[in-house]
């Protein structure tokens, strides 16, 4: 594999991971306004 490729899986895979990361607070800030919308 060359060190192009190599530097391509990486990005690809660490934009992923950031994209998990921003869903689950996404998603834990929409259950939170579930939430508070359920109390009232």
């Amino acid at each position: 594999m060359s060190k192009e490729e190599f530097e391509q899986r990486w990005a690809r895979k660490s934009l992923m991971e950031t994209l998990l990361a921003i869903e689950e607070r996404v998603g834990k800030l929409e259950g939170s306004m579930d939430n508070v919308k359920g109390i009232r």
